[in-house]
């Protein structure tokens, strides 16, 4: 997408910002994958709202 990007910019600029509103692929996450997430700065989290199994 990228090279499409400096592609169209170099041949029609004013053309070039429209591929920003090219939207991605859909995707399905399995129930009980695993995810890590990182977070910067302090957080604080309330145990009563996870549920447990």
């Amino acid at each position: 997408m990228t090279g499409a990007i400096v592609a169209t910019a170099i041949v029609f600029f004013p053309a070039a910002p429209l591929f920003l509103f090219i939207h991605g692929k859909d995707v399905v996450i399995p129930k009980g994958t695993e995810i890590t997430a990182y977070v910067n700065g302090e957080i604080v989290l309330d145990r009563a709202q996870f549920k447990t199994n």
